[in-house]
């Protein structure tokens, strides 16, 4: 539903830069062995392959559906993707991931108020009309006018306490921050090191085989498992894919019992104002 969601879940996935990522074709999606072909050589990105865990596979054969050439990727509006909307989209998400960290415990969580005080950190503009005239003869009463103004007096008050941690978040999160992402999760999974590195390094099949050949035994003494002598970066892929779709059915198992913030944590039910107040 969202074209956004595939590119970044890929991102996620494969950890490249986002210029090699917007430079696939549909030809560099290798359905057979479940990988992206990378194309570009730079800096410490060699030309070579992502692995993907089967069910981004599936989720990109949809996504690609009957188009046989062009871009991978897309733009919302059908063009090859645009590395710089990209990025502000993945800071977009982001952005709201620091809020939701640094809430403050004395307030009640809701996912709507949440996304307020984000959006006002990011635009730099406090804004809680949910749609209506704001002049005109359909404009809002005062007792609605009333609970804007309030609303919006929490959203500055929030947003001030919590900038300062907001913005060192933030200044994190570049084009690196999905490889970044992408090893912190795959650790907290388990997956060893070496496994992380090889997705992440994107090592050329050819390099592989070679490499795994030229092993020596003092090598080989560093990973005492002889597994990983296989160098099977889909364990990464799989890590990651695991830990996203459990937070996502988290999110939504919460939003089922009526609870809409990233926590879990009842809300009056009143848009934008609890019961506290």
């Amino acid at each position: 539903k969202d074209p956004t969601r595939p590119v970044l879940i890929a991102l996620l996935i494969t950890g490249p830069r986002i210029s090699a990522l917007a430079a696939l074709d549909v030809e560099d999606f290798d359905s057979t062995r479940g990988r992206l072909l990378f194309k570009e050589n730079s800096a410490n990105k060699r030309v070579g392959a992502g692995a993907l865990d089967k069910k981004t596979m599936a989720d990109l054969a949809e996504y690609i559906g009957n188009r046989e050439s062009g871009p991978l990727f897309l733009s919302p509006n059908g063009k090859r993707l645009w590395i710089a909307r990209s990025l502000d989209r993945w800071r977009w998400c982001m952005s709201l991931a620091a809020v939701d960290m640094e809430w403050p415990e004395d307030q009640p969580r809701d996912i709507r108020i949440e996304y307020l005080v984000h959006r006002a950190l990011f635009t730099g503009n406090v804004r809680v009309a949910m749609g209506g005239q704001q002049n005109g003869p359909h404009k809002p009463g005062p007792l609605k006018q009333a609970v804007r103004d309030q609303l919006a007096k929490r959203i500055t008050e929030i947003s001030d306490r919590i900038r300062e941690a907001w913005a060192r978040h933030l200044e994190r999160v570049d084009q690196h921050a999905f490889r970044m992402t992408h090893r912190t999760w795959a650790l907290a999974k388990g997956v060893p090191e070496i496994l992380i590195d090889r997705q992440l390094g994107h090592a050329s099949p050819v390099e592989d085989k070679a490499r795994e050949a030229a092993w020596s035994i003092i090598g080989r003494k560093h990973y005492t498992d002889m597994t990983f002598l296989t160098l099977d970066a889909r364990r990464s892929a799989e890590a990651v894919r695991e830990l996203l779709d459990d937070a996502q059915a988290d999110f939504e198992k919460s939003a089922g019992r009526g609870e809409t913030a990233l926590v879990g944590q009842k809300h009056s039910g009143r848009p934008g104002i609890t019961s506290s107040q």
